[in-house]
């Protein structure tokens, strides 16, 4: 028995934001937040082969307005001068060091493993939206020339 689900989205709308920078050129931290209310289109395909002896394959698209929430923190600060051996280097020494994290949100977004509904005699597509979310640290180095 194989069942698959397969759930494309797209997603277009108007974002609106703020960004903040505090401090100056040695050390800096800057935050920024976005809210969206994006149209989502998605296509939501589920196909079964051998789930009871039958076969099928089924197809539906749905319009949505899902909310965004995109938020970050980043800060830069001259890391790279208090490392031995690193600060003798040119180049290297002039870098700021960069860490941040961000963290975005959508909600009422379909999820291909919540989009089967477990039926006899045959699976169903069940469109129950979720919050879909991504979030990750990042490092870096940045030069002002």
């Amino acid at each position: 028995t194989r069942v698959d689900a397969v759930v494309n989205s797209q997603l277009v709308g108007p974002e609106i934001g703020a960004r903040w920078d505090l401090g100056g050129s040695r050390l800096r931290l800057t935050t920024y937040g976005k809210l969206g209310a994006l149209v989502n289109t998605q296509r939501i395909s589920l196909g079964a082969s051998n789930y009871a002896g039958r076969a099928t394959a089924l197809q539906e698209q749905h319009t949505k307005i899902s909310p965004m929430i995109d938020i970050g923190l980043q800060s830069e600060f001259p890391l790279l001068q208090q490392l031995p051996l690193v600060n003798k280097m040119p180049g290297l020494r002039d870098g700021l060091f960069k860490v941040g994290y961000s963290y975005t949100a959508v909600w009422m977004m379909q999820r291909p493993a919540s989009s089967i509904t477990w039926a006899d005699p045959m699976p169903v597509i069940d469109d129950d939206p979720q919050r879909w979310h991504m979030h990750g640290w990042n490092i870096g180095l940045n030069w002002n020339w």
